[in-house]
């Protein structure tokens, strides 16, 4: 008896698996569309605004700020401790 429920638990477990496995697959395949869709989408942009251009100028503004990182954090700090002062 307790080999035969053995038996049909592994075969379940089987089945469940590879329903599982089947369904990732599904879902893999779907993002995989979906995310195709998304850049076709970019790509095929339009007007003055180019996809390229503003990550270059994300980058650029990124890189800045963490190379000015101490004299942009002293400056802020600078300029809200003389609000402070005229405030009160």
């Amino acid at each position: 008896v307790l080999s035969v429920l053995m038996q049909k638990m592994s075969f379940f477990l089987l089945a469940y698996r590879n329903d599982m496995k089947t369904f990732l697959q599904i879902k893999k395949m779907q993002m995989k569309q979906k995310l195709e869709k998304r850049l076709e989408e970019l790509m095929r942009e339009d007007g003055d605004t180019n996809f390229v251009s503003i990550i270059l100028i994300m980058v650029i503004v990124i890189a800045i700020a963490i190379i000015f990182q101490e004299q942009l954090t002293n400056a802020v700090q600078n300029v809200f401790g003389q609000l402070t002062d005229f405030i009160g």
